[in-house]
């Protein structure tokens, strides 16, 4: 009788993990690098972007851009960057920024409709030398239900029904026979 039981108890189990891991909740390390390494004020750059998980696989169909603004006027309207994929889990990006001097990165994941994540960075332009590569970690979201009655059927109902479906099994399974 138990045996009857626990295998649809673990196929429910199973599902409900399944469906949790749709909701992005892992950490993704990103790598930005830029050629020239420090540009100059008014001239085109690229931004080579590589994203993976903790696993280094990487993360491909991401929806990624940056948006700079001068370390100094944090209320400047940023100039944006958007990265297109050009292999698994590598992005690239080219734009020019006007002035030298230290810019703001923020780096902005929409990959999934319900999230974004964000990093920030710091970038110079000009005579100072960037890192070879800046790294950053978009880190895990949360997705939350998109209405209060989705929110509710996953609270009430699922528990619901694996108890419906756990006391049919019960009531269906026969008696085990007496020994003599």
């Amino acid at each position: 009788m138990l045996e009857g039981v626990m295998r649809p108890l673990a196929l429910a189990v199973l599902w409900c993990l399944a469906s949790v891991g749709l909701a992005h909740a892992f950490v993704v390390i990103g790598t930005l690098s830029a050629t020239p390494q420090t540009p100059q004020a008014g001239e085109p750059f690229t931004l080579l972007l590589t994203l993976e998980d903790p696993t280094r696989t990487p993360v491909p169909r991401a929806v990624v851009f940056a948006e700079f603004r001068p370390a100094e006027q944090p209320e400047a309207v940023p100039i944006r960057a958007d990265f297109a994929e050009i292999s698994p889990g590598t992005y690239q990006a080219t734009l020019s920024l006007p002035t030298a001097g230290s810019w703001t990165i923020l780096m902005r994941d929409q990959t999934y409709p319900q999230e974004e994540t964000n990093a920030e960075l710091t970038f110079l332009v000009g005579e100072a030398a960037n890192p070879e590569a800046l790294t950053f970690i978009f880190p895990p979201t949360v997705v939350p239900p998109e209405n209060l009655w989705a929110w509710l059927g996953w609270l009430i109902g699922l528990p619901l029904l694996a108890a419906v479906v756990v006391t049919v099994l019960v009531l269906r399974s026969k008696p085990a026979a007496k020994a003599a």
